[in-house]
């Protein structure tokens, strides 16, 4: 099945006993409005996964990976929503949120690392979060994931991104899916 969204935002070609094919156009439609609580249609869906173990630093600003991503619209025309969900084990401080960076400029709001009531890294959990990014410019940019406490301090979230069975034979080989939703502004 084929899902389109026309120049207006509604989805159409979709073909389903659950929905109308009056309800995937005019008013009432679903579009990225009421899909995602955000206006303008979807314009790119870009995804990226990653399940490489990664053991962290104790350093107090540390990015754990980085991957390009690239933009069709400039500033002022598109906007991204960037998803993320991840795994982690164990947790070192609490309080120490992480980011999301584009370009190396991190933003902190709406991103949360899972707390394991443990302190080793047997223990798997997980993290999280969406953002929308503003003003960046059509083209390649590089997307990290990463921390720095508030405070300066060299405290660090978690001890591993990505756990697996070297960190307790139970473990599952764990990662993250990312998805970047580009949206006409």
């Amino acid at each position: 099945m084929s899902l389109i969204l026309d120049g207006n935002g509604a989805i159409t070609g979709l073909t389903s006993t659950g929905i109308s094919a009056s309800q995937t156009v005019g008013a009432g439609a679903i579009n990225s409005t009421n899909a995602f609580g955000y206006s303008g249609a979807v314009v790119k869906v870009s995804t990226y996964t990653n399940s490489t173990r990664y053991a962290v630093s104790t350093s107090s600003n540390y990015t754990v990976y980085t991957f390009p991503i690239t933009k069709i619209y400039g500033s002022g025309v598109s906007n991204w929503i960037i998803t993320a969900a991840y795994s982690v084990g164990g947790n070192s401080n609490d309080g120490n949120y992480g980011f999301i960076s584009v370009d190396g400029n991190n933003q902190y709001t709406g991103m949360q690392l899972g707390r394991a009531n443990s302190t080793g890294a047997d223990t798997p959990c997980f993290g999280g979060g969406s953002q929308v990014w503003t003003g960046l410019s059509a083209g390649s940019h590089t997307i990290g994931l990463g921390w720095k406490p508030a405070d300066g301090s060299s405290n660090y979230p978690v001890l591993v991104f990505h756990t697996n069975s070297s960190d307790g034979s139970r473990n599952q080989q764990g990662g993250a899916t990312w998805i970047i939703y580009e949206v006409l502004v």
